[in-house]
């Protein structure tokens, strides 16, 4: 159960005045100019949408300096307050005030709120792999005058960008077949992901080693290369290759630490050489991404920029994947160990006070010894078949989750489609256009994913042909079934934070006199699906509501003896 019960004005000098709402249709009218599309996106403001300096607007600067919105919702009630200024927010839920200290504060007590009774809310994100929260989904709610009669990309929000580009990842999450197994898939993906490049780093950190093993082999002569897996192979050629070589059994002892300490010293130069230069790279990409930022703080308002800022994105996308490197947490881990190995062998060698003399030992006896160490270390520490056996489930998990992914929930999708069909086929009794629709074989309004668009079909010589002409009115009377339809869809969802509410803005303009009652009659048949005190509908429109066939459980004249709009404290200047 949802309902915004009051909005309470409060202007600069102190006083307040309240517009009273009901479950149901709450029908506010008024004529041009009289602040119909201000109180249209002041409901989405006290919902938190963020709209800068509110105060600055004509129709509120020195007059109006904040709000109070009284909701209850699941047998809760709470209080939002905003000021116009956006700096001040106050919440009070069941009697109990909250203290809010910004915008986003406000809006995480309101999803808190919303996703009260969610099954299990963390699946949406996770399955989008970005946080999704209420306002996401008053996509759904809010149908302005602008874009009125649009049957593709219908929904009057997917004009912002920060809507459109989370529309897809959130259409693929509510028509999926199995989002559950979907989301443990990424779960499952994540760990073994992760569990990979654990071993890469163990890998890594021992490819010295085996670097090490094939630079001794080529000095003993031997073809074979060590690749990690041929230990076997490697042991025994390096065997054959000792049996003519004799050592100084009282120097060889220490030998070994002695020749590992010498290789330490070589790696370590090498790898400060390349923090270095990874330090110079991670200090080219910081500025690309404050270029980035930047770029989308200017245009991320601009719908008509959008593609810029896309193909900005997939650029240093693709600088990214082009430039080779390796992670510079990764190669500082590496160089302190190496340091902390060398610190201990020449503390241990110290000790001894071993001194090493290259003349004790001919090259190949040399690279008997390190050969053998570095075999020994690296076969013992170094697991490859480890990592090709993670790197396997996680092919076999990706290609499972991306079938999964290209899967509709056609049933869905169709169920969809009959309701807005249904809804519109209620007004064949009203409006003209309507009736003659119906008349042609099998009409259908298909709903389509892609592209969020609405599609009137009719079959002829036993083929589904596609309709593309009509009117504006025509086009309007399907875009609200299409608003309807799908709260009708959503409001059974458990694991979603949806405000159950409609707000359309003067979505009668297009209709003439003899098909306005068709709005009407689909909004009489909406309430035949869904209960009134589940769903709350606000109509902002110029004409009277029995000129549209509607009958509102409450209805506002924004003119009237005591005030001349929206903002009853406004004075025209």
């Amino acid at each position: 159960m949802f309902s915004i019960e009051c909005l309470e004005l409060i202007s600069c000098s102190g006083e307040s005045f309240r517009y009273s709402f009901s479950s149901g249709v709450n029908y506010i009218q008024g004529p041009n100019s009289s602040g119909k599309t201000e109180f249209y996106n002041f409901l989405d403001y006290m919902l938190g949408a963020e709209k800068k300096k509110l105060s600055e607007s004509p129709w509120f600067k020195g007059s109006l300096q904040a709000a109070k919105m009284q909701i209850s919702l699941n047998g809760h009630g709470f209080s939002l307050y905003r000021d116009l200024a956006g700096d001040e927010f106050g919440l009070v839920i069941d009697g109990i005030p909250y203290k809010v200290s910004d915008l986003a504060e406000y809006r995480n007590y309101l999803n808190t709120l919303f996703l009260e009774s969610a099954d299990d809310p963390t699946n949406l994100s996770e399955y989008v792999g970005q946080e999704l929260t209420y306002r996401t989904f008053t996509l759904f709610c809010f149908l302005n005058e602008v874009t009125v009669g649009r049957i593709n990309g219908f929904f009057s929000k997917l004009l912002e960008t920060k809507y459109r580009v989370k529309q897809r990842p959130l259409f693929d999450y509510l028509f999926s077949t199995n989002p559950d197994r979907i989301v443990f898939l990424q779960r499952r993906i994540a760990e073994l992901s992760k569990r990979a490049r654990e071993l890469e780093s163990q890998r890594d950190f021992f490819n010295h080693y085996l670097e090490a093993v094939n630079q001794e082999l080529a000095k003993l002569g031997i073809v074979e290369r060590f690749d990690g897996r041929n230990v076997a192979v490697v042991s025994e050629l390096i065997e054959t290759a000792a049996v003519s070589i004799e050592l100084n059994s009282s120097s060889s002892l220490m030998a070994n630490d002695v020749v590992e300490a010498d290789q330490l010293r070589s790696d370590i130069k090498a790898q400060k050489q390349m923090i270095r230069e990874l330090k110079g790279t991670k200090a080219q990409d910081e500025k690309r991404y404050r270029l980035l930022d930047r770029l989308n703080s200017l245009i991320a308002d601009d719908g008509s920029r959008a593609d810029l800022l896309g193909q900005t994105c997939n650029l240093l996308g693709e600088i990214e994947t082009a430039i080779p490197r390796k992670d510079l947490d990764f190669q500082q881990e590496l160089l302190a160990r190496k340091e902390s190995r060398l610190a201990q062998l020449e503390a241990k060698l110290t000790a001894a006070n071993v001194v090493f003399n290259p003349l004790d030992f001919n090259e190949k006896s040399k690279a008997v010894l390190v050969a053998n160490e570095y075999l020994s270390r690296y076969s013992a520490l170094c697991k490859p078949d480890d990592l090709e056996d993670v790197k396997t489930d996680i092919s076999r998990l990706k290609r499972e989750l991306l079938k999964l992914k290209h899967s509709d929930d056609n049933a869905s999708i169709n169920s969809i489609s009959d309701t807005v069909t249904d809804l519109y086929h209620s007004a064949s009794q009203v409006s003209s256009f309507v009736e003659s629709d119906f008349k042609q074989l099998d009409f259908h309004i298909k709903f389509q994913k892609e592209g969020v668009g609405l599609q009137p079909t009719f079959s002829e010589r036993d083929d589904s042909v596609d309709l593309f002409t009509g009117r504006r009115a025509r086009h309007s009377l399907m875009q609200i079934c299409g608003y309807f339809a799908f709260m009708h869809y959503l409001l059974p969802k458990r694991n979603i934070p949806l405000a159950p509410l409609l707000v359309f803005d003067h979505v009668s303009s297009p209709f003439d006199e003899e098909s306005r009652g068709a709005i009407g009659a689909i909004i009489s048949k909406f309430y035949s699906l869904v209960d009134k005190v589940d769903v709350q509908l606000f109509l902002f429109e110029t004409e009277d509501p029995d000129a549209l066939g509607i009958v509102p459980d409450e209805y506002i004249s924004l003119v009237s003896d005591v005030q001349t709009g929206f903002n009853p404290f406004y004075t025209a200047d």
